[in-house]
């Protein structure tokens, strides 16, 4: 056991919709690479007598906090973190029952064909969504019922927090009063808003204790059980605000979720009174002794995609407060996983381009972008001497189709990446090709980027072990001292002394676009359907048969044009197999 206190992480996964396979994957491999280091101490305490093995040091989870995708790939990891899975490679990623409920969830059970049954207008008395989300319910419970051996793992916080956005579109009301001649005030709603839960005795490193109303950083503990994670109300409530995290608005259907309304009281502001004190506000209702609030919630990547503010505040301890920047001090960093990096397509520069059929999205593509916006994290994320934060994200060459119009070596690809980050549900080869390169971008990453200066404290035990120091060195920039790993890849998980994680091959007409035109039409004759048995225009014979003549033929051809378009943009297909709208031909391999 290392004498220096253990250097705390903290996780921070951004929204990602079906890149979430990406996120899974880099998970999957930072926890066997922490699985494989502790066993490697643990073997080293057995038998002090013989040279270490491994850097002593230790590291701590602390915190996860996620928006949209990245809240379900947390809540997964956290209703398992004191479970033992099987890490998923390129060669048993096929195997018929994988036990990892990880890749299970997000390789094999995400996918376009529930997504598109009907099962939720069997019961809904109006759609609520385009898309079939039970599904996603049952993935949920099928992920929190996961039966693997029974683990503690020393590396975890207990308690180990998880921190989810969500849009709140009930609103919690304030009002602010000013002089005037109504006596009225302003009054306000706030629809930004957060679900904090604290996962007890799944690891043994040291955190806060559990916090209690009515602070308004109010968390709800979520206990380990025997009986499966989905029959316990707690976890319950756990996996349904992750989903209501990731209901992508009119793609999937908004969540209700229930909390106390005592959570908002006296909420903290990143402001001190006169006297130093901590400003806090509460809103305008009154509040009753254990009074329950429901509220509506769409996707928390509506208005904080990327939630690196909030796991920073809880290694931090306040808002007020920073975490040490110095590579030399630092003792905590945020990590964050974001599948989706690289520039963005601009907006629109003229009123022509801004037509009234797009002006609605044009605006709501601003508005999400805004939401990411942070001058602070860019400027930050600029400067080389800032230790910390550290982000993961998708590398990998150009995909054969495209090479030759991406000059460049490398870009951030995904096969999730097209239609807005929708392409991965149309197939599982999109997903697994994202999932293993999420395993083979985290194994460079820690191998090579996620460093301290050897100087720092956290390697003082080690640092001057020539041995050690040899095959964990890293060389510093231009100008940078040497650097050791923060997360050492011990054994064969090191890409230079052992197995490095293949490259996966891209899936190059893997999804046959024609064959989703059935389950496509099949569930927009089954929306039409639900509108038609209700009153209203779509209940008049004439509003079914413009819809069998005019209104699906459009849909259908407008549909297979843009999931062509887009996995042809992707380099996912071949432009000949778009324009004959055939079936793709064989996939190409790198």
């Amino acid at each position: 056991m290392s004498a220096s206190p253990p250097f705390e992480i903290g996780l921070t996964m951004a929204g990602a919709v079906s890149a979430g396979a990406y996120t899974a994957g880099v998970i999957d491999f930072l926890i066997e690479a922490l699985d494989a280091w502790e066993a490697a101490k643990a073997h080293h305490r057995q038998t002090p007598a013989a040279p270490p093995l491994c850097p002593p040091h230790d590291v701590s989870l602390r915190v996860m906090s996620g928006a949209s995708a990245g809240s379900i790939v947390a809540a997964i990891l956290a209703a398992n973190i004191d479970r033992q899975w099987q890490p998923v490679r390129e060669a048993n990623a096929d195997d018929p029952q994988p036990r990892n409920p990880l890749f299970d969830s997000w390789v094999n059970q995400v996918d376009i064909l529930p997504l598109l049954g009907e099962h939720d207008l069997q019961h809904d008395p109006e759609p609520l969504s385009l898309l079939d989300a039970t599904a996603l319910d049952a993935i949920a419970e099928r992920a929190l019922s996961f039966d693997g051996p029974r683990v503690t793992r020393r590396y975890v916080a207990n308690p180990l927090r998880a921190l989810f956005t969500l849009t709140n579109l009930t609103g919690v009301p304030f009002r602010y009063d000013l002089r005037g001649n109504t006596g009225h005030g302003q009054d306000l709603s706030r629809h930004a808003d957060l679900m904090r839960f604290a996962v007890l005795n799944a690891g043994t490193a040291a955190a806060p204790a559990l916090r209690a109303a009515p602070d308004a950083r109010y968390e709800y503990p979520l206990h380990p059980v025997a009986q499966a994670r989905w029959s316990d109300p707690a976890w319950q409530r756990f996996a349904l605000t992750a989903l209501a995290s990731g209901a992508f608005p009119v793609g999937l259907r908004p969540r209700a979720v229930d909390r106390n309304k005592s959570d908002y009281t006296d909420m903290h502001l990143s402001l001190l009174d006169a006297n130093g004190a901590p400003v806090t506000i509460s809103p305008s209702w009154p509040v009753q002794p254990d009074e329950q609030y429901r509220f509506l919630s769409v996707d928390g990547g509506c208005i904080s995609n990327e939630p690196l503010q909030l796991a920073r505040v809880e290694l931090s301890g306040s808002a007020l407060a920073r975490n040490e920047r110095d590579g030399l001090k630092a003792n905590k960093t945020i990590l964050m996983i974001d599948p989706f990096v690289g520039p963005n397509a601009p907006g629109p520069a003229s009123a022509e381009q801004n037509p009234l059929h797009l002006a609605f999205f044009k605006l709501l593509a601003a508005y999400l972008q805004q939401s990411r916006f942070s001058a602070e994290d860019i400027e930050l994320a600029n400067r080389a001497d800032v230790y910390s934060r550290f982000m993961i994200a998708p590398k990998r060459p150009v995909p054969p189709l495209l090479q030759a119009g991406y000059p460049e070596a490398e870009g951030q690809w995904i096969a999730s990446g097209a239609l807005g980050g929708f392409s991965g549900f149309l197939h599982r080869e999109f997903r697994k090709h994202d999932f293993l390169l999420g395993r083979h971008n985290c194994q460079q990453f820690l191998a090579g980027r996620f460093t301290l200066p050897a100087g720092n404290d956290l390697f003082a035990d080690w640092r001057d072990n020539a041995a050690l120091r040899k095959r964990y060195h890293v060389p510093g920039t231009a100008g940078e001292p040497g650097q050791l790993p923060i997360i050492p890849l011990v054994g064969s998980l090191h890409p230079q002394h052992g197995t490095e994680e293949p490259l996966p091959r891209w899936p190059e007409g893997a999804c046959d676009v024609a064959a989703l035109e059935a389950p496509i039409a099949a569930r927009a004759d089954a929306l039409f359907r639900k509108y038609a048995a209700g009153e209203g225009v779509f209940a008049n014979p004439l509003a079914g048969l413009l819809w069998r003549t005019a209104g699906k033929p459009a849909l259908m051809r407008k549909a297979r044009e843009t999931i062509s378009n887009a996995l042809v943009s992707q380099g996912l297909l071949r432009p000949q197999a778009n324009a004959n709208n055939s079936s793709p031909g064989t996939a190409g391999g790198e």
